[in-house]
C-alpha cells in the first residue's frame, strides 16, 4: 500500500511534457474524433463507447491512446462505428455492428479493435450504416445496410462479410453516404448507386441504380468525397464542382439543393477536399485551407457564427495537410504536424479538456494528462485530504458556488462522475470510486479548471 501511495503521489507532482506538432492524419465521427500520431499510434476523445475500441464510455475530454499499435496509416470514422488501416494494409474495425457495418461475418458488437478478414485494403469510405472499400488489387467491396442497393450488388439484402461489386480492378476512390455510394476510377470515370430520390448522382435525374451506374461520359474526375446526401469532387484541371443537398455547403452561393454537378467559382488549384454532414473543407495546392456551409456552432473557424455559403479562406499565412469534418465540429492538420480544433465541443470532440464551443480554432496538445493544465486561476485550489478515502473537501475554489458544477475523471479521460452541483459545504464523496489516480474538473460560467486527487 505505501508503495502504491508513494508512486500516485510522484503522479501528483509530475507535469506532463505539453507539446503539439505530433499529429499525421485526423478522422471525425458525429461528436467523436481519431487522430493518428507520426509514431503510429492511435488516439481518440470525444462521445465514449464501442466505436473508439478501448472500452471507454462516458466522455472523453483530451486525448486518450486506445491501443498499443505503432503501425496505424489510415482512419475512418461515421456515427457509431470506425474502421482502420494499417501500413500492412490490413483492415481493421471496432463499434456497433446491428446490421452487419463491420463486415466480421455476423452482427455483434465490437468493442475492441478487431482485424475484417485476411486480405489487404487501399481505402475505405464508412456510410451511414454500410461500407464501400476497395482491395490493394483495384476491386469493389461493400457491405452493411442495404435497404437502398447501396452497396451496389443488385440486391436491398443488408451483407455482413464484404462482398465484391462489379469485376472491376480499376477502382480509385469511393465514398459512402447516408443512402448512396460514389465513386471514380482509374480512367477518371465516375460512378453512383443507391439512393437517388433528390438527384444525388448530380446527372440531371432521380431515377437510382441499385449497381453502379456510370454518370455521364467525362474522364476529368480526380477525387471525390460524400457526406449523407452532397458530393463534392475535383477534376484534373484542379476545378471544384458539387451538387445534392445544400444549406450552404456546396459552395454555389446559394441554399437550394442541385441536382446536376455544378462547377464551384473560377479556382482551378483545389487539392484535396471533405464534405460534411453540415459543411465543407479544402485545402488547396497552396497548402492554404477553406471552410464553408453551416457555421451555427463556430465550426468554421472564422470567430463567427455566420453561414458561408461560398469557400471562406481560413488561414492564408500557414499550410495544411489534412482536415476533418465531424457533425458540427472540425479539425484542420497543419504542415508542421500540430491539430486544430473548432466548433461544438458538448461531448470534449474538440480535445482541449473542456465542453465549451470554441469559434476559432485551438490547438490539440499531444499530451494532455497535465495535472493543472488549466482554463482558469486555480494554483489556490486544494483538495484535502490528498490521498482521500471517502470525502474531498474543497479549498478555496473562487466560484459561485450556487452555479459549480463538477464531474471526475480517471487517468484514461473516462467520466466517471456526470457533471454534478457542487454542494454549498464544498465536499465531494468518492466512497464508491476504486482506488486510483483521478481529476475534479470544475465548470463555473463557461470556465473549466481541474485538480489531481488519489483515492485510496
Amino acid at each position: 500500500m505505501l508503495k502504491f501511495i508513494a508512486t500516485l503521489v510522484l503522479l501528483i507532482s509530475f507535469q506532463s511534457l505539453s507539446y503539439s506538432q505530433c499529429w499525421a492524419t485526423v478522422t471525425a465521427g458525429d461528436d467523436y474524433t481519431l487522430c493518428i500520431r507520426t509514431d503510429g499510434t492511435l488516439w481518440g476523445w470525444g462521445r465514449g463507447g464501442k466505436h473508439l475500441g478501448a472500452r471507454l464510455n462516458g466522455y472523453i475530454y483530451k486525448p486518450v491512446k486506445l491501443d498499443t499499435s505503432t503501425n496505424w496509416d489510415q482512419m475512418f470514422a461515421t456515427l457509431n462505428f470506425s474502421f482502420g488501416i494499417k501500413k500492412d494494409g490490413s483492415l481493421w474495425a471496432c463499434g456497433n455492428n446491428s446490421v452487419g457495418t463491420l463486415g466480421n461475418g455476423n452482427n455483434s458488437d465490437i468493442d475492441t479493435w478487431a482485424r475484417i478478414g485476411t486480405e489487404t485494403w487501399k481505402t475505405v469510405s464508412c456510410g451511414e450504416h454500410h461500407v464501400i472499400a476497395i482491395k490493394d488489387d483495384g476491386t469493389l467491396w461493400a457491405w452493411g445496410e442495404n435497404k437502398y442497393s447501396q452497396l451496389g450488388d443488385g440486391t436491398i439484402i443488408n451483407r455482413n462479410s464484404p462482398v465484391q461489386i462489379s469485376k472491376d480492378t480499376t477502382w480509385k476512390e469511393v465514398a459512402a453516404g447516408a443512402e448512396l455510394s460514389v465513386a471514380i476510377k482509374s480512367d477518371g470515370t465516375r460512378w453512383a448507386w443507391g439512393f437517388n430520390g433528390w438527384g444525388y448522382y448530380g446527372d440531371g435525374t432521380t431515377a437510382s441504380s441499385s449497381v453502379p451506374k456510370q454518370i455521364g461520359l467525362a474522364k476529368d474526375w480526380d477525387h471525390i468525397s460524400l457526406t449523407n446526401r452532397h458530393v463534392l469532387a475535383l477534376k484534373f484541371d484542379g476545378t471544384l464542382w458539387a451538387w445534392g443537398d445544400n444549406a450552404g455547403k456546396l459552395g454555389n452561393g446559394d441554399i437550394q439543393s442541385v441536382q446536376i454537378a455544378t462547377k464551384i467559382g473560377t479556382s482551378n488549384d483545389w487539392k484535396s477536399i471533405e464534405a460534411g454532414e453540415n459543411n465543407s473543407i479544402g485545402i488547396k495546392k497552396n497548402g492554404t485551407i477553406w471552410l464553408w456551409g453551416n457555421n451555427d456552432n463556430g465550426q468554421i473557424g472564422d470567430g463567427t457564427l455566420t453561414q458561408k455559403r461560398v469557400p471562406k479562406l481560413i488561414d492564408s499565412t500557414r499550410t495544411y495537410l489534412d482536415m476533418a469534418n465531424g457533425y458540427r465540429h472540425t479539425m484542420i492538420l497543419r504542415s508542421d504536424n500540430t491539430l486544430w480544433a473548432a466548433g461544438a465541443n458538448v461531448n470534449g470532440q474538440l480535445g482541449d479538456g473542456t465542453i465549451v464551443p470554441k469559434y476559432e480554432h485551438i490547438k490539440v496538445e499531444c499530451v494532455t494528462l497535465n495535472t493543472d493544465n488549466n482554463k482558469t486561476d486555480t494554483k489556490n485550489i486544494e483538495l484535502r485530504p490528498n490521498p482521500a478515502i471517502n470525502t474531498l473537501e474543497v479549498i478555496n475554489l473562487l466560484a459561485d458556488i450556487e452555479d459549480c458544477k463538477y464531474s471526475i475523471v480517471n487517468s484514461f479521460g473516462m467520466t466517471l462522475v456526470e457533471w454534478q452541483v457542487l454542494q454549498k459545504e464544498n465536499f465531494i464523496s468518492i466512497e464508491k470510486l476504486p482506488s486510483g489516480f483521478y481529476y475534479v474538473f470544475f465548470l463555473n460560467n463557461g470556465k473549466l479548471s481541474n485538480k489531481s486527487f488519489v483515492k485510496i
